[in-house]
């Protein structure tokens, strides 16, 4: 047992439909595909909760599968995730059909109450993901919270809900709800005064700091211009930078612009709710200051359920920039929502840390071929699949024409220098920090570092953790940071283009 009983807290996560795709009785590894949300959801679960897996199987009742068939999968999905640095305390699984009246099929909470002994879990404080109704009931009866998904068959049997429950688009969101709540004592009407609170503010004319799935947004009513104004003296923003719009739904962020197409729609229908940003002609209500002067707009709608909440509660558009001093490291928690130039927020919707980690991806469709203004959370070859060819803009391109476009940019306050593989520290940085991304840190660096970061992992993973790092290692009081690009990082452009707009050095392309 790791802790006294009682004391942990619990995310009970379906499998099929819920972390892989549900594609019938899976006997095999090789038919394991994890749905996209997945390794992120749990990273950010996994900080303040134990995870646990709990799958119905009726295929060994049947003669489908046999009990070695689930094994075997569940053991292939915990390693991948371990590989992932996310760990999962223990997979739970019923081999029976409903005929059998076994006690372990769910709705049951018989799996949750061993695991409450065994771990010593606070149930109470505990939650239950799933996309069955049964999943959401097995939390009721074991005395924990349920949130239903929308993912594998959870559209199918929506009308079976029962009760007022927390619903997300997939395991993704799910993750945001259970940080929020986390962060208001696991108390839904706490949330909701604090969302409440946000949204009185902006009808107020009030600035308000919020979470959302890629980083921290301050923002304001978009049809407000004396509180646009605010936030760009509150950051120190030059005024030719064009702010971003959140909608809360897909026909509210198309209701800012003239220039709605096939594809336009084709996008917001893959990618939102979630991290992409369109850029279209503006409609005249949109007011000048929140597009810098630009016939464009800047939409999207935000991944982060509690972020559409809050959005929803104002009863308007929210036109946010990241909640941070121009030009500085763009904040993945509250706590880095501080600090501002001028003024302070009139309050902070708290939602833990962001999922991605990283902005959301910026595509301009007023172009005969769509352009990428700023690569982000959604990776380019993604988008390219879907829509077919779209051309990057020029690093060096002078017109802002989106956020994030400035040279000088996502800048930690401490010196930051890219360094070479094999290339010693010591000697000419001071006191140094050490982010390595894509590996680990060399024996000669931790010898010579007084703080060290690792961000393992593949590109999604190493970009959710980076600002984090950058956080810890500009917070430290050191003369400068080291950054080694190893592995998959030293090919991920959206982490080359972030690290070196952040550097103190200046990349050819940039010049």
């Amino acid at each position: 047992m790791n802790a006294a009983r009682g004391n942990m807290k619990a995310v009970f996560l379906d499998r099929d439909g819920t972390l892989i795709e549900d594609r019938g009785y899976i006997a095999s590894p090789d038919d394991v595909v994890f749905l996209p949300s997945t390794f992120l959801a749990l990273r950010k679960l996994s900080k303040n909760y134990l995870l646990f897996l709990v799958t119905q199987q009726s295929g060994v009742a049947r003669g489908i599968l046999t009990t070695e068939n689930v094994l075997r999968v569940n053991n292939y999905i915990e390693r991948k995730l371990s590989d992932a640095g996310i760990h999962i305390q223990h997979s739970y699984f019923c081999p029976h059909d409903t005929e059998d009246r076994c006690p372990c099929k769910k709705p049951s909470p018989i799996f949750l109450s061993d695991a409450a002994v065994r771990w010593g879990l606070d149930l109470a404080g505990s939650y239950v993901i799933g996309d069955h109704p049964h999943d959401v009931e097995m939390a009721k009866a074991a005395g924990a919270q349920g949130i239903y998904v929308l993912s594998g068959h959870g559209r199918k049997h929506r009308a079976e809900l029962q009760g007022d429950w927390l619903v997300a688009h997939d395991v993704g969101e799910a993750a945001d709800w259970v940080a929020a709540l986390h962060c208001y004592g696991n108390q839904p009407a706490l949330l909701d005064e604090a969302i409440q609170k946000s949204a009185d503010a902006v009808k107020k004319g009030g600035v308000v700091v919020f979470p959302t799935e890629t980083v921290y947004g301050v923002g304001a009513s978009a049809f407000n211009e004396k509180a646009i104004s605010r936030i760009y003296r509150m950051k120190g923003r030059p005024a030719s930078n064009p702010l971003i719009v959140h909608a809360a739904t897909s026909e509210k962020a198309f209701e800012l612009t003239t220039s709605r197409n096939g594809k336009a729609e084709l996008l917001a229908d893959h990618f939102w709710p979630g991290p992409l940003t369109l850029i279209m002609r503006a409609h005249d209500s949109v007011p000048s200051p929140v597009r810098a002067g630009l016939p464009t707009v800047a939409v999207r709608v935000p991944g982060n359920p509690v972020a559409r909440a809050f959005i929803q509660a104002a009863g308007c558009p929210i036109a946010a920039p990241s909640a941070n001093p121009s030009g500085f490291l763009s904040p993945v928690s509250a706590l880095h929502s501080v600090g501002f130039v001028h003024d302070e927020p009139d309050a902070i919707l708290d939602g833990g840390e962001c999922r991605f980690g990283i902005e959301s991806t910026i595509i301009s469709l007023i172009y005969q071929t769509p352009l990428v203004l700023r690569q982000g959370a959604i990776p380019l070859e993604t988008i390219q699949r879907l829509i077919g060819d779209v051309h990057v803009a020029d690093p060096l391109r002078s017109t802002v024409e989106a956020p994030g476009m400035l040279r000088r940019h996502y800048a930690p306050k401490t010196p930051l220098h890219v360094i070479p593989a094999g290339l010693p520290l010591a000697g000419y940085l001071g006191s140094v920090g050490v982010l390595t991304a894509g590996g680990r840190t060399s024996p000669d660096d931790l010898e010579v570092a007084e703080l060290t970061r690792e961000l393992p992992g593949d590109g999604e993973m190493i970009l959710a953790g980076l600002y984090n790092a950058l956080h810890d290692l500009d917070s430290a009081g050191l003369d400068s940071i080291a950054v080694r690009l190893m592995g998959a990082a030293a090919t991920c452009p959206v982490l080359s283009d972030r690290i070196w707009r952040a550097s103190s050095q200046i990349k050819e392309e940039y010049r």
